[in-house]
């Protein structure tokens, strides 16, 4: 059985998080919209409880960030406020085009 954490190493190995490219070398007219949202929620009872998530989620922001993403990052958050952050997140992607980049993890 795969885990989050095998899916997440093999990933990692496999250099995935290098696919993602790099802004161009362009007018700031030409840069196409980047947007992220990344959602964790490590509050688990135990013994299934996630450890490693809000680092993850950190992590994974950091690289998006360098890579030229405007990045949302929600940690365990009650089911209305997750709605509303999600809600926002929709409004603003409709809101950046129809060439924009959009991440959702």
């Amino acid at each position: 059985m795969l885990t989050r954490r095998t899916l997440l190493k093999a990933a990692a190995a496999s250099g995935a998080l290098a696919c993602v490219p790099t802004v161009p070398a362009a007018t700031p007219a030409a840069v196409q919209p980047r947007l992220a949202l990344l959602i964790g929620n490590g509050a688990y009872p135990s013994p299934h409880d996630l450890p490693p998530i809000a680092k993850n989620v950190m992590d994974l922001g950091d690289a998006l960030a360098f890579r030229g993403f405007d990045v949302t990052q929600a940690m365990n958050l009650d089911p209305a406020s997750l709605r509303r952050t999600v809600t926002e997140f929709v409004q603003r992607v409709a809101q950046a085009g129809p060439d924009s980049v959009t991440l959702f993890y």
